[in-house]
């Protein structure tokens, strides 16, 4: 996951609406889509480090009806 300046920098003008954020993204491995479903399955613990990424793996179990796949 690549976390992008806006996220850290504060807003600095009277009317938010005129707050430039910077472009950010996310990635999820197969690799790590397949261990987090096993882990899930097996009724393991899953620990995210931090709001972004539990927002990023809300976002894509989201995007496929509970499941985390590569994306």
């Amino acid at each position: 996951m690549h976390v992008g300046l806006g996220t850290f920098r504060p807003v600095s003008v009277d009317d938010v609406e005129n707050h430039k954020m910077h472009r950010e993204f996310y990635s999820l491995s197969k690799e790590a889509a397949y261990a987090l479903n096993e882990a899930y399955a097996k009724k393991s613990k899953i620990i995210a480090v931090g709001t972004t990424s539990v927002r990023t793996l809300e976002t894509i179990a989201q995007k496929f009806d509970g499941a985390l796949r590569a994306c």
